[in-house]
């Protein structure tokens, strides 16, 4: 089971606020969560954390992952699809995100990321135009659709 772990919105590591967590068990009962040591928090070297964020807002809401037997690529076996910030210039970019994993416990992040951009509690201006919108005569252009645990346009 892969699920997300939340702790104060103000402890100083970003990169730790929001984490991916990986859990086993045999009867869906009882859970054991595994010493992996990829990501320490803070002091204690062994966790469970599979994946951090981007230390922008530290995100990663939805986070779901698909185990693809079909895939030819060993090291894409595992998918997971989750909303995070990306820092690509001075502007972090938000959306959906995609990682990959050939085990579902060592992920890469897809290097494009994010792969549909959108907004998340804010009111952000689409990245592209939005085809739907009418013309806008100068005025500024429509909002994008949220991401979120809600779906909202204006």
């Amino acid at each position: 089971m892969w699920y997300q772990s939340y702790v104060d919105p103000k402890t100083p590591d970003k990169s730790l606020r929001c984490v991916v967590c990986y859990a086993e068990s045999r009867d869906g009962i009882r859970w054991d969560k595994p010493d992996l040591e990829l990501f320490p928090f803070y002091d204690i070297k062994k966790t469970n954390i599979v994946l951090v964020s981007n230390k922008q807002r530290s995100t990663h809401y939805g986070a779901s992952v698909v185990v693809d037997s079909s895939e030819p690529d060993s090291f894409r076996k595992y998918k997971m699809a989750y909303w995070d910030f990306v820092g690509k210039g001075g502007k972090p970019l938000k959306g959906l995100c995609v990682a990959f994993s050939p085990d579902g416990i060592h992920w890469t992040k897809y290097p494009n990321n994010p792969v549909l951009h959108g907004a998340y509690g804010e009111r952000d201006p689409p990245p592209l135009r939005n085809p739907l919108a009418t013309d806008t005569h100068g005025q500024e252009p429509p909002l994008a659709l949220a991401i979120s645990d809600v779906i909202d346009a204006t």
